[in-house]
């Protein structure tokens, strides 16, 4: 089907899901800091074998996409492959964590959800991430990601950083690893 402006937020998603599962269905909290969402474009499959080509335009900013979401009958459980792009979008606000301001960026990654605990491959580009107050530009990710895990490949290639970071940081409370060889050079 072809959207031209459909729109919804946390509550009633969240009232949607309750009715058709007749039972009590709880999002993420961070899933109420999109406020109102709006979406333009296409959508093709069924609700639990969906895929997306289009626009969001939510209170952290506007994310356009394009990629496949599976998921269990209960949403418990779901498979995603996804190019997102975001102009500005609003990070801090999201994650609720101020000091991280702007950023925009173009993210490719392939993963699971299960059980709310997300893992996957994730490749992107970020033009630029406002932290701080200062914008860092041209930055680099291509590695996997685990809760409380990532390992991989960062490079930022800013004008006051310019640094390449190879590694893993594992922060699981029984054996926290980090090993890594980071490159810095301002």
């Amino acid at each position: 089907a072809n959207f031209q402006d459909v729109h919804t937020n946390a509550a009633m998603l969240q009232d949607m899901l309750s009715q058709l599962y007749q039972r009590p269905i709880r999002l993420p909290k961070e899933t109420y800091r999109f406020g109102d969402v709006h979406y333009r474009g296409l959508a093709e499959g069924k609700l639990h074998d969906l895929t997306l080509h289009g626009a969001f335009r939510t209170a952290i900013g506007t994310i356009t996409t394009d990629g496949k979401i599976k998921s269990d009958s209960l949403f418990e459980n779901m498979e995603y492959d996804a190019q997102v792009v975001g102009k500005k979008l609003r990070l801090g606000k999201l994650i609720g964590y101020a000091p991280l301001q702007k950023a925009t960026l173009d993210i490719r990654s392939q993963g699971h959800i299960n059980n709310g605990r997300v893992s996957g491959d994730v490749q992107a580009h970020i033009r630029q991430l406002t932290y701080n107050g200062y914008s860092y530009q041209d930055m680099h990710i291509n590695g996997r990601y685990e809760p409380q895990r990532y390992s991989g490949y960062i490079y930022i290639n800013d004008p006051h950083l310019n640094m390449a970071f190879n590694g893993t940081v594992d922060l699981h409370e029984h054996s926290p690893e980090i090993n890594f060889d980071l490159d810095c050079r301002h």
